[in-house]
């Protein structure tokens, strides 16, 4: 217990120590933090601002099927391609159609992709509020397709996500702003929805805040955040990785870290990687923490809160979700995917183009050395 609360402690101190407070949100649900909220102006309508915008009078969520009067776009960093000026990939919060989950998508627009279509390797994470916890219930991504997070209560008659409640546990439904907590979380990772029960349920630590002082975005934005921590194991001692969710209520899913160890059989070159990515600055911060379990080091991250104004109409919110979700994701039990497979594979192209980018420096410096034994 000590070591787990003192490793939420230092990261959330890290997290918010250095930033100045603000005026506070507090919520009752969750739901809050799952739907980006729209600025309105003295009549009511929606304006192509974010909610953050000092001229707004009054804001609300985003209804469903609403047109979104924005986009939120994460950083470029120090990319000067002009195919990344308003960032690698979109990813906007909505509550989608079934009127029982809440959508994030994760829509690039570059290498060859584009911006509001579904492209190879653009994906989506599928929310719920409606059980004990708020939780991630299904994902996307162009390598493994559509996944769905089934945990022991799960049931072999389901056919949609009002099946599904409590997988990738993020926080409680209801959650009060100062408030911290933890639990376990234990789940499977299935490719059908009806899969159920499995032989074996993997566990998962799962800690989360909401502090009442701000965490400061890459964008500058102030904003009270829900963060929750999910760890890749039961113990802090035992977990190699750790995935960190910000949840606001202004843009909902707001940003997304991938934390490593470098000293556990699972990870390759994490000090490498860290360093590739911070010199990116594509996500403001620290970059390495060290408590009782190690040193831990951030490889990936996607800060949303580069907001890009749609046009005058908007545009339609992406149902990917529901349109891929058919009877052929019902059926018979196929191969069950480990539930340690990394749920920032759908939006993480930049830890695929660290990798990249350490081979290349690999053999630019042995191509060197030869060009110097040639001399």
């Amino acid at each position: 217990m000590f070591k787990k609360t003192f490793f939420l402690s230092a990261l959330i101190f890290l997290t918010y120590a250095s930033h100045a407070s603000v005026a506070q949100v507090s919520a009752a649900s969750m739901r809050d933090f799952l739907v980006q909220d729209v600025c309105l102006d003295k009549k009511g309508k929606a304006l192509h601002l974010p909610p953050t915008d000092p001229s707004c009078v009054k804001t609300r969520e985003l209804k469903v099927g609403e047109a979104l009067p924005y986009h939120k776009h994460d950083q470029k960093g120090t990319d000067t391609n002009p195919e990344a000026a308003q960032g690698y990939q979109r990813s906007d919060s909505f509550p989608s159609k079934d009127r029982v989950s809440y959508v994030q998508t994760f829509d690039f627009g570059v290498g060859g992709r584009t911006f509001e279509s579904k492209d190879e390797g653009d994906g989506f994470n599928i929310y719920e509020n409606k059980g004990k916890y708020t939780s991630i219930i299904a994902t996307q991504d162009g390598g493994a397709g559509l996944q769905f997070f089934l945990n022991p209560n799960c049931t072999s008659k389901a056919t949609d996500f009002s099946h599904i409640d409590d997988s990738w546990i993020l926080a409680p439904s209801k959650v009060s702003l100062g408030a911290t907590g933890e639990t376990q979380a234990y789940l499977i990772v299935e490719k059908q929805i009806n899969t159920c029960p499995s032989p074996r349920y993997d566990q998962s630590l799962t800690v989360w805040s909401l502090s009442k002082v701000p965490f400061t975005y890459t964008s500058g934005h102030k904003l009270s955040s829900l963060i929750s921590l999910h760890y890749s194991h039961p113990t802090l001692k035992s977990s190699d990785h750790i995935e960190k969710f910000y949840l606001t209520d202004e843009f909902g899913a707001t940003r997304w870290e991938r934390w490593e160890r470098a000293d556990t059989q699972y990870n390759t070159n994490v000090v490498e990687r860290s360093k590739t990515f911070a010199a990116s600055q594509r996500c403001s911060g620290t970059t390495q923490i060290t408590d009782t379990a190690g040193t831990w080091y951030l490889v990936d991250c996607r800060d949303w809160t580069n907001i890009i104004p749609t046009t005058s109409l908007g545009d339609k919110p992406n149902e990917w979700g529901l349109s891929i979700l058919s009877a052929s994701q019902v059926g018979s039990p196929k191969t069950t995917v480990d539930s340690r497979t990394n749920l920032g594979a759908t939006i993480s192209e930049s830890e695929a183009r660290i990798k990249l980018e350490v081979i290349y420096s690999k053999i630019k410096a042995l191509l060197l050395s030869i060009e110097k034994m040639d001399t």
